[in-house]
């Protein structure tokens, strides 16, 4: 007895695979023979206009494709373009990538600030040195950014005024609540800070 699996080898039918590879094949001379016949059609009409029309023609097509630019003429050839095609690609500069990047933390550091989170606000600081170090191409060329400096002086402001508010909640307890981890980040930042104004 012939097992199921082997049987249309044995009998010379056709397996699922050799038939869909037969209908590709079948699809693709097929194909190929419209795009032939489309070919010599449209070659071989009786009515032919005159030499002077068609050069009339090609002229007054020309002239249009030259006002409208090369994207007409690579549609005229056949050639789609996407969407993502007419969409203008925007070169930027390393200097804007560098100032971006900044500016982006600069603004998480802001957030933090207003949420008084000083665990968070020192590791924007440490990243937005890291970032100016990392631009120093850029810092060479431009000099620092006048955002950084404003963005630091108000830290530093920030950071005198929320001292004084921790002493006095220790002295007091009349000023902002500080956990212990807040403390520590607001005590080092206000060291870093110290340690600029000395330098």
């Amino acid at each position: 007895m012939i097992s199921k699996r082997f049987w249309p080898i044995v009998v010379g039918q056709t397996t699922p695979i050799e038939d869909a590879k037969n209908c590709a094949e079948r699809a693709k001379a097929l194909s190929a023979v419209c795009i032939m016949s489309r070919f010599f059609a449209a070659g071989g009409s009786d009515s032919e206009p005159d030499d002077d029309q068609e050069q009339e023609d090609q002229q007054a097509s020309d002239e249009d494709a030259a006002d409208q630019g090369p994207a007409l003429k690579g549609a005229r050839l056949g050639f789609e373009s996407s969407s993502e095609e007419d969409e203008k690609r925007v070169v930027r500069t390393e200097k804007e990538k560098r100032w971006d990047l900044i500016q982006g933390t600069i603004r998480m550091l802001k957030n933090h600030m207003k949420i008084n989170d000083w665990q968070s606000i020192v590791n924007d600081f440490d990243l937005v040195n890291k970032q100016l170090a990392q631009a120093k191409n850029v810092v060479a060329k431009e000099g620092i950014p006048k955002f950084y400096f404003k963005a630091m002086l108000e830290l530093e402001d920030f950071a005198n005024e929320s001292f004084v508010s921790m002493k006095a909640e220790k002295s007091e307890k009349g000023g902002k609540k500080f956990n212990a981890l807040n403390a520590k980040a607001l005590s080092t930042m206000k060291q870093v800070s110290a340690g600029r104004q000395h330098d």
